[in-house]
C-alpha cells in the first residue's frame, strides 16, 4: 500500500461456541506514504512504525485468564511520529516508541512523547490486555511517568478572534470521568506543571486509577514559593455526582500568590484577602465536583487550621475600621501567631474563637463567614491604656481634684477591653462597636472616649475606697476643729 509491505493472516474455528483464534501481522508503514492512497482530510502524519505480532488462543482461556497456554509474541516499534489535527490543541510528537507482547502482559519499553511545549515519557507493563481487546475486561498497568514540563493549559487553549493571541478559559473545563475498567498505577516525577496561573514543580507521588477514581497518595509539589502535599480520591464512579475527598497539607505559601490562583481559600478565609505574608493550610474535606471540574461550595464538607507567624494586614476595610472607632495612633498592622482552627458546614466556615497578638494588642476573634461571602464575626481586642494618649491622666486629675484626694495621682489599669461586632460582606465589611470594659465582663458604650471616661471614674471610686480610712480621718480632724473653734467663739462671748 503505497509502497508499505504489509502481511497479514486470521483464522477463526468455531466461532459459535468457544471462539479459537490464530493470527499474524507484520509489517512497515510509513505514515507520510498514506496520503496518496488514504484520505487524511485536514489530518498530517508522518513518521515509520514497524510491527511483527503473532497470536494464538482460545475465548475460554482468555476468560480464565490460562495464559500458560495462550501464545502472544512480537513487538510494535515507532519512530519520529508526528501529527497534525485540528481537533487537538497542539502538534504531537512521538520520537520513539516501543512494545513488547507476551501472554500474561504487553511491555512498554519506552514511550516519548512531546505535544506543543510538553514532555511526556511513560515506561512500565499494561496486563489483561487481551481480556481487555476481547471481553471488555479491566486493563491493569504499572507504569513509571516523567515530564520536564507539562502545560496543562494547553490543552484548554481557547483562541480567540485575533490569532495572534490566546486565552486560556478554565471555566470551559468539562468533567473528567475515569473509565471503569481502568486499573492503572503511575509514580510521577514532573519537574515542572503549568495549570492556570499556577507554577508548580518537583510534583512527584503515587496515582492509582482505579473503578472510575484516581487515588493520590502524598502527592507533593513545591507551589508559590512554599509546598503542598495532597491524598484522597477524586471520584467519578457515579457519573451524575463527581467528587473529590481530599486531605490538604499546605506549608509556607505566598498569601497572595494563593489568593489570585485559589478562589476558594479567599471563600473560605477571608482575612487572607487583604493580608500579605506566609500561611500554611491543614485542611480535609469532601465535595461534590460541578460540570466545569470546580468544587460545589455549598456540598463542601470539612475541617482544618489555618497558620501563620507573620502577616501584613493591608488595605483592610475592616482593620480601617477598627482603628477609625479607636481613635488611637500607632496600632501595628502586623498579624503575629495566627493559628484558627474551623469546619465547613452547608455553606458557613465556622471559625473557632481564637486569639492572636497585633504588637502588644491581644486579639480574640471568632464567628463565621458565608461561602456567599457574608460575614458574622465578633472581635474582642485587649488594649494598653498608653494608646488612649494624655486623656485618661487629664480626666483623672479633674475627678480627683474634686475629691480629698486632690493631689495624689491615679492609676489606669493596664488594659482596657474593646469589643467588636463585624457584618457585611467581605467587598463591604460593617464593623461596629459591640462593648466596651477593664474587668472580664463589659457594657455597651458608645464611644471608646466613654470608655475611658467610665474606667476613670471606677478607678476612682476604687482609690477612694482604698483610702476611705484617710480621708474619715481628716473628715473626723476638720470637724473637731470647727467644734473647738465654735467653742473659743461662744466662751468669748459670755
Amino acid at each position: 500500500m503505497a509502497g508499505n509491505p504489509i502481511s497479514a493472516s486470521a483464522q477463526v474455528r468455531t466461532p459459535m461456541t468457544d471462539p479459537q483464534v490464530s493470527a499474524n501481522i507484520n509489517g512497515k508503514i510509513d505514515f507520510s506514504s498514506l496520503a496518496d492512497v488514504v484520505p487524511m482530510d485536514s489530518l498530517t502524519m508522518k513518521g515509520m512504525v514497524t510491527a511483527s505480532v503473532n497470536m494464538a488462543a482460545k475465548m475460554s482461556q482468555i476468560e480464565k485468564q490460562d495464559y500458560d497456554n495462550v501464545k502472544m509474541d512480537g513487538s510494535v516499534v515507532l519512530k519520529n511520529f508526528e501529527m497534525k489535527t485540528p481537533s487537538l490543541p497542539a502538534d504531537v510528537k512521538i520520537p520513539s516508541s516501543s512494545m513488547a507482547f507476551t501472554p500474561r502482559y504487553v511491555q512498554l519499553d519506552n514511550f516519548d512523547c512531546l505535544i506543543g511545549k510538553s514532555d511526556l515519557s511513560l515506561k512500565g507493563r499494561v496486563e489483561n490486555f487481551l481480556g481487555y481487546v476481547f471481553k471488555n475486561g479491566t486493563i491493569r498497568g504499572d507504569f513509571a511517568f516523567n515530564s520536564n514540563l507539562l502545560d496543562l493549559n494547553e490543552f484548554m487553549t481557547n483562541t480567540a478572534t485575533d490569532t495572534t493571541t490566546a486565552t486560556t478559559d478554565t471555566s470551559a473545563m468539562k468533567t473528567v470521568f475515569v473509565p471503569k475498567n481502568i486499573d492503572f498505577k503511575l509514580n510521577t516525577n514532573l519537574k515542572k506543571v503549568l495549570f492556570d496561573k499556577m507554577e508548580m514543580t518537583n510534583m512527584g507521588g503515587a496515582l492509582a486509577i482505579k473503578d472510575g477514581k484516581v487515588m493520590m497518595d502524598k502527592l507533593h509539589m513545591d507551589l508559590f514559593n512554599g509546598s503542598m502535599m495532597v491524598s484522597g480520591t477524586y471520584n467519578t464512579a457515579d457519573t451524575t455526582k463527581p467528587s473529590a475527598d481530599l486531605d490538604l497539607d499546605i506549608k509556607n505559601l505566598d498569601i497572595q500568590k494563593a489568593n489570585q490562583s485559589f478562589s476558594m481559600l479567599d471563600k473560605m478565609a477571608p482575612i487572607t484577602k487583604n493580608c500579605q505574608g506566609n500561611i500554611s493550610l491543614k485542611f480535609t474535606f469532601f465535595t461534590l465536583i460541578d460540570q466545569h471540574m470546580s468544587p460545589v461550595l455549598k456540598s463542601i464538607d470539612g475541617y482544618g487550621k489555618l497558620q501563620s507567624q507573620n502577616l501584613q494586614l493591608v488595605n483592610s476595610s475592616t482593620f480601617d475600621q477598627m482603628n477609625k472607632l479607636l481613635k488611637m495612633k500607632g496600632i501595628s498592622n502586623t498579624i503575629k501567631d495566627l493559628n484558627v482552627s474551623f469546619t465547613i458546614k452547608d455553606g458557613w466556615v465556622n471559625v473557632a474563637p481564637s486569639t492572636l497578638k497585633m504588637d502588644d494588642i491581644a486579639l480574640t476573634f471568632g464567628g463565621r463567614n458565608g461561602l456567599d461571602q457574608t460575614l458574622d464575626y465578633n472581635a474582642d481586642l485587649s488594649v494598653p491604656s498608653k494608646y488612649f494618649g494624655d486623656e485618661a491622666t487629664k480626666l483623672a486629675s479633674s475627678l480627683l481634684s474634686k475629691t480629698p484626694l486632690a493631689g495624689k495621682e491615679i492609676k489606669m489599669p493596664e488594659k482596657v477591653n474593646v469589643k467588636f461586632k463585624i457584618e457585611g460582606t467581605t467587598t463591604s465589611p460593617k464593623v461596629k462597636l459591640a462593648g466596651m470594659g477593664t474587668g472580664s465582663s463589659t457594657a455597651a458604650s458608645p464611644s471608646v472616649k466613654e470608655t475611658v471616661k467610665e474606667t476613670v471614674k471606677d478607678e476612682t471610686k476604687k482609690l477612694l475606697e482604698e483610702h476611705k480610712d484617710e480621708i474619715d480621718q481628716k473628715k473626723n480632724r476638720a470637724e473637731e476643729k470647727a467644734k473647738e473653734a465654735l467653742k473659743k467663739k461662744l466662751k468669748g462671748l459670755f
